[in-house]
């Protein structure tokens, strides 16, 4: 709140510390000292961030976030968006090429079944990540140990979705399942789940080193406002 030069003379002539600790507070941090213009109350003290947001409303979006019904729903909403998204691609593939073109919900459920085998296997991914941090000293563990996870679960979820695009059209005319034709089809698409698996962990990991910075930087924050505190009174 932008105070009046009478307001800052006086309050310098009852406590004349008040101007040198705010000089020596850091602008870059952007915290402000609020106080009322007609009390003159300095007791208000409104933590914000770098973009003027006050520290309140983010913890509630952080609070947000961190509610297993919020997650969820997050995991299913953008794994949606990229069935959709290939979906449309591969209709429009089809119908650009100047075949018969292919009917909209088969090419959903040919590119659901495989994005909603991820959207289970997410909150698998997001553990591992959890469990096996990628820090200073133990990196490379975590990396040895995320190969054959992401291998093994990624030709699980490949396997279940040749299973499943035998079921909608093999099985309804007859033809006999394959394990040989399921190993085909697993060689052949496992490695873009392994993709998908590291993408997966990589944003797991760039999420949880952003909130452990903001909390860092948080607590610096109140810390720096306690020392100004003391510094006033």
């Amino acid at each position: 709140m932008t105070r009046t030069s009478g307001v800052r003379d006086n309050e310098t002539l009852i406590n004349p510390r008040l101007t040198h600790a705010e000089e020596d507070l850091p602008r870059k941090d952007c915290l402000f000292l609020a106080a009322n213009d007609e009390t003159h109350d300095i007791g208000q003290m409104v933590l914000m961030d770098d973009l003027g947001e006050p520290k309140e409303a983010q913890s509630k979006v952080t609070g947000w976030l961190e509610k297993r019904k919020t997650r969820l729903a997050m995991i299913w909403g953008i794994w949606t968006i990229v069935a959709l998204f290939f979906s449309t691609q591969v209709y429009m593939m089809y119908y650009s090429s100047g075949n018969l073109p292919i009917p909209y919900a088969k090419a959903f459920f040919v590119q659901a079944s495989a994005c909603y085998l991820w959207a289970l296997a997410t909150p698998l991914v997001l553990c591992a990540a959890t469990r096996l941090p990628i820090e200073r000293n133990s990196w490379m563990r975590s990396a040895l140990l995320h190969i054959p996870l992401s291998i093994v679960l990624s030709a699980f979820i490949t396997a279940l979705g040749h299973v499943l695009l035998w079921l909608y059209w093999g099985w309804s005319i007859g033809k006999p399942f394959s394990f040989e034709s399921m190993g085909r089809f697993v060689v052949a698409n496992f490695s873009e789940g392994i993709g998908i698996y590291m993408l997966i962990a990589l944003s797991s990991y760039a999420y949880n080193y952003y909130r452990r910075y903001r909390e860092g930087r948080e607590r610096t924050l109140q810390q720096q406002g306690g020392l100004l505190w003391d510094s006033v009174f």
